[in-house]
């Protein structure tokens, strides 16, 4: 009985594995093929995130959402996003994305009010500046209007 139990169990897994390797596989034909990047953010405990992206001219502006610890975001090359911490003030990383069709790792750690970030993949986004803010209402995307006129 215990045999066939296994091999149940067996072909689950099997089927399941071979399903999730295809989807890998045509998610990344699909971002190699639209030319978008990935990036990783993993975050500090204990503040909140936002993010807020645009397009290479400053235009394409997305609304700002919230990231949780190990998001995921595609971007495009000349894409300028910020990363936005929930502190007061507020501070602000501009990065920029060179590269198309490749993966980067932001990294934040240290404290909520004076976090340190290294950048895995830095080919692929350039760090542009930090800035603070104690403007709660406009914040960051105040600031960005300012750095993509500059770009």
């Amino acid at each position: 009985m215990n045999k066939y139990i296994l091999f149940i169990f067996i072909q689950f897994f099997i089927g399941f594995f071979a399903n999730s390797f295809e989807v890998l596989k045509n998610s990344e034909l699909n971002n190699q093929m639209a030319e978008k990047s990935k990036i990783r953010v993993d975050l500090l405990p204990g503040a909140g995130y936002a993010m807020w992206i645009c397009g290479a001219n400053g235009a394409d502006c997305s609304s700002t959402f919230i990231i949780g610890n190990g998001a995921e975001i595609e971007v495009v090359k000349g894409d300028i996003f910020h990363v936005s911490i929930a502190a007061l003030p507020r501070i602000c990383d501009f990065y920029k994305v060179n590269q198309s069709n490749s993966f980067a790792v932001l990294t934040y750690w240290g404290t909520v009010f004076n976090p340190y970030s290294n950048v895995y993949g830095n080919d692929t986004v350039e760090f542009i500046k930090r800035e603070t803010t104690y403007n709660l209402s406009t914040g960051c995307a105040g600031l960005q209007g300012k750095i993509n006129e500059k770009k």
